[in-house]
């Protein structure tokens, strides 16, 4: 087994997205539609006489965290709209991360993502989530995080990127390692590095947090690149799914 395999093994489940009783604009709503347009994940808005506006209810069909409701505007803001920028320059800090929960209670949905690297926008998603599983560990203080950057320059690269390691490195009890092809050799203090030139660690994109509580927050998103500008994945808070993932990347490096 190894991280591929996880992706490829992981089973395929739908959800709806319903946006309730639009106002914001035309295209915003398009960008929604955009996002999931490859995924397992159906958007459609409806109109009821009454309830609230500009409303996202999520609805799954495994019954799997089933039901959850966010605001169009936290969507947009979240990353409709927004610049990966933010997050790679560090204008977004760990304290800050506030995923919205139609995002977040998508766990165990598979996901595809294309563009990426030639268009950043098309990584938000995985940036969010990534960025809602680093927020996990920040707020419990302990733990283990294991990260793959694909390309350990990128922590040099990324300034925002490099912060928030070295926080969590740093300013927390959270043991933090980070993986990936060492096309550089960067030194960040209270992180372990682990490069290797390994075919998994350039064509994955993982964050695991294994909180090690009884009744912790476990969070793992694992992404395989299948083609050029292609990614699918999915996410999941399982524990001990988690700690299957957590076990093999602390055996294989």
């Amino acid at each position: 087994m190894e991280l591929p395999d996880f992706v490829r093994n992981h089973d395929r489940r739908e959800a709806t997205l319903t946006v309730v009783n639009r106002d914001e604009a035309a295209p915003v709503y398009g960008m929604l539609k955009d996002l999931f347009a490859d995924q397992s994940i159906e958007v459609h808005e409806t109109r009821p006489e009454a309830g609230p506006s500009d409303a996202v209810v999520l609805e799954r069909g495994d019954g799997h965290n089933g039901f959850a409701v966010s605001s169009l505007l936290d969507l947009r803001d979240t990353v409709l709209t927004v610049n990966s920028d933010i997050y790679t320059t560090g204008l977004r800090g760990l304290e800050e991360v506030d995923t919205p929960e139609v995002l977040s209670r998508l766990d165990e949905i598979p996901f595809r993502v294309t563009g990426y690297p030639d268009e950043s926008q098309e990584k938000l998603l995985l940036i969010e989530i990534s960025r809602h599983i680093e927020g996990l560990a920040w707020q419990t203080g302990g733990g283990t995080v294991r990260s793959g950057f694909q390309f350990l320059s990128r922590l040099d690269d990324e300034r925002g990127t490099r912060w928030i390691y070295r926080r969590l490195g740093t300013e927390t009890d959270v043991e933090t390692h980070v993986y990936g092809v060492p096309d550089a050799l960067p030194s960040v203090p209270g992180v372990v590095c682990h490069g290797e030139e390994r075919r998994e660690l350039r064509r994955t994109w993982f964050v695991v947090y294994r909180s090690e509580r009884p009744e912790g927050d476990d969070a793992a998103l694992v992404a395989y690149q299948t083609d050029r500008n292609t990614w699918e994945g999915y996410w999941s808070y399982d524990s001990s799914h988690v700690l299957e993932i957590d076990r093999y990347l602390d055996q294989a490096y």
